[in-house]
């Protein structure tokens, strides 16, 4: 089968969307199928040999609801997505977020088959997008042959702004990358008991409130240490929350290769992702999970899919950092409550692996060339 996968965000700014769109692709190039990946990148991108990635161009920033996205908003992109669907025959086109301008928006527009559509945000506020289905509603209609929401959040915000029947199919994980903890290399941070988050650093991922429990923590005598990586972490000036004395104990890493990251993971005894919103599932609890860690998250919708509470994680009141010093505790000074959250984690997050959920996917496209 010859896919074509469109994606409105910069391949080279690390998403959750994006490392979606990867994973699946290297999933479905393993069964066989002929792979096309239509975004863009601001800069030289490149993706395993067996999949092609069609460059359209730069992107710009673009900020709303606490969250930076780098999208295009060029009308140059829209001719560049014309000659990819004239130069090209594809058997699916499967475009992530579509009504996200311009190059998923220009995708929906010109392409010339039925498509299938995944929708991933989780937002309150989707006025842009109801006036851009209204635009564009027979459109739509007439186009998107099948909708996929990767969990209840995410399907909450598209029912928004869309009719029509939907079926929730859950982001995907690159199991064995994460599990195979024998073969990592444990990275060199010391003795202490490592907590490790892994995000952007924008308002949202509430490393803030992470910040004033590791605060607490350490004014308790606790031993601990806090990693923080991902995007323009290093940027962070740690010296607002934390006393002088404790400044040693935080490490901003900046962005990871995700090639690099089960290092991290293999190197930490504790996730934490204390995010106040917006998320509509949570990829990295899941690759945590995977790495063997025990999971503290906030209690919100997305990660409520993800997480049962003292079973499979732990969930500390949002934007609560008291709480979320209590709930960080007792997840690394008791090794049996640890344990169980770990064996937990793992049989759940196996579930996850592409290689389960790659069929379900695969029905998809079979209904659509129906």
């Amino acid at each position: 089968m010859r896919i074509a996968f469109v994606s409105p965000y910069d391949f080279l700014s690390p998403g959750g969307v994006n490392r979606h769109i990867i994973g699946l692709s290297e999933e479905l190039i393993r069964k066989g199928h002929s792979v096309k990946i239509i975004g863009i990148a601001s800069g030289d991108f490149k993706l395993q040999k067996e999949v092609e990635f069609i460059n359209l161009g730069n992107s710009l920033p673009f900020s709303l609801g606490g969250t930076t996205s780098n999208i295009s908003l060029s009308p140059f992109v829209l001719l560049k997505i014309r000659k990819v669907f004239r130069k090209y025959q594809f058997d699916v086109i499967h475009i992530h977020e579509p009504l996200a301008p311009l190059v998923s928006l220009g995708a929906l527009l010109f392409c010339n088959i039925p498509i299938v559509a995944t929708f991933h945000a989780s937002s309150k506020n989707v006025f842009r997008y109801k006036v851009i289905s209204k635009i564009f509603n027979n459109l739509i209609e007439e186009k998107i042959s099948q909708k996929i929401a990767v969990s209840r959040e995410a399907l909450r915000t598209a029912s928004e702004y869309i009719s029509g029947k939907f079926e929730i199919i859950p982001n995907g994980i690159d199991y064995y990358h994460f599990s195979k903890s024998d073969k990592r290399t444990k990275l060199n941070f010391g003795k202490q008991k490592n907590i490790l988050f892994f995000g952007r650093n924008e308002p949202r991922k509430g490393i803030s409130i992470l910040l004033k429990a590791f605060s607490i923590l350490k004014s308790r005598g606790k031993d601990f240490r806090l990693i923080l990586a991902g995007p323009d972490t290093d940027k962070i000036d740690t010296s607002e929350y934390l006393d002088y004395r404790f400044l040693k104990d935080v490490i901003c890493v900046g962005e990871v290769d995700y090639n690099l990251l089960p290092e991290y993971f293999y190197s930490s005894d504790c996730f934490c992702s204390p995010a106040i919103g917006n998320e509509s599932f949570g990829i990295v609890i899941l690759e945590a999970m995977a790495s063997s860690l025990p999971v503290v998250v906030s209690n919100i919708s997305g990660y409520n899919e993800l997480v049962i509470d003292g079973e499979r994680g732990v969930f500390f009141e949002k934007g609560n950092s008291e709480d979320l010093a209590e709930k960080l505790e007792k997840v690394l000074d008791d090794s049996k409550f640890s344990e169980k959250l770990i064996k937990e984690g793992e049989i759940f997050s196996k579930k996850h692996d592409w290689g389960k959920l790659v069929e379900l996917i695969l029905n998809k496209y079979e209904a659509v060339g129906l």
